[in-house]
C-alpha cells in the first residue's frame, strides 16, 4: 500500500503548471460523453448541470469520473436539504421533551466533510483553485522594461541647477 499523498489527475497538474518530469504522459485519457445519471435526486441534477459546465472544458469531468462525480453532487443536494430542515426547525428542537441539538447539523456536518475531500479532487475549493491556471485563460500581458532606460535617458543628462 502506497504512503503519502495520492496523485493528482493529469489535467490538474498541466493546470498547475507541474514540473513537466512529473506528468505522467501514459496516464489514460477516458474519452466520450457524460450524461446526467437517471436516478439523481431532482436537486442533484441541477448541481449536476452547474458543475459540469464548469468542469467539462477543463476537462476534469469524464466518464470514469461518474461515480466520484455523482458523490460530489448527492452531497451537495444533501446540504442543501439539511440546511433547509435547520431553518425550519431551529438549530435546538425537542427530543423526548429535553432541548438538544437539531439533528440535522451532523447530517450536515458530515456531508460538508465530504464535500471538502471531493472540491479538492475536482479542484473545485480555493485552495486547489489558486494552483491552478487554465489553458483557457487569456494570458497576462507581460512587462518590457527594455524600453524603459532608453526612453528616460534619451534626452540626456539633465542639466545641474547651481
Amino acid at each position: 500500500m502506497r504512503t503519502g499523498r495520492p496523485p493528482k489527475p493529469q489535467p490538474l497538474r498541466e493546470m498547475e503548471g507541474t514540473w513537466h518530469r512529473r506528468i505522467n504522459r501514459a496516464e489514460p485519457k477516458p474519452d466520450g460523453v457524460l450524461r446526467v445519471p437517471r436516478n439523481l435526486s431532482p436537486a442533484a441534477r441541477r448541481h449536476w448541470k452547474r458543475l459540469a459546465v464548469i468542469l467539462r472544458p477543463l476537462g476534469l469531468l469524464t466518464p470514469a469520473d461518474r461515480d466520484a462525480f455523482v458523490s460530489l453532487v448527492e452531497n451537495l443536494a444533501i446540504v442543501d436539504k439539511g440546511r433547509a430542515e435547520v431553518a425550519k426547525s431551529g438549530l435546538v428542537v425537542a427530543l423526548r421533551g429535553k432541548p438538544c441539538v437539531n439533528p440535522f447539523l451532523r447530517v450536515v456536518r458530515d456531508a460538508e466533510n465530504q464535500l471538502i475531500r471531493l472540491f479538492g479532487e475536482f479542484g473545485l475549493s480555493p485552495a486547489s483553485r489558486t494552483r491552478l491556471y487554465s489553458a483557457l485563460a487569456p494570458p497576462s500581458p507581460s512587462v518590457d522594461n527594455s524600453d524603459l532606460s532608453e526612453s528616460y535617458f534619451a534626452d540626456g543628462p539633465e542639466p545641474i541647477l547651481q
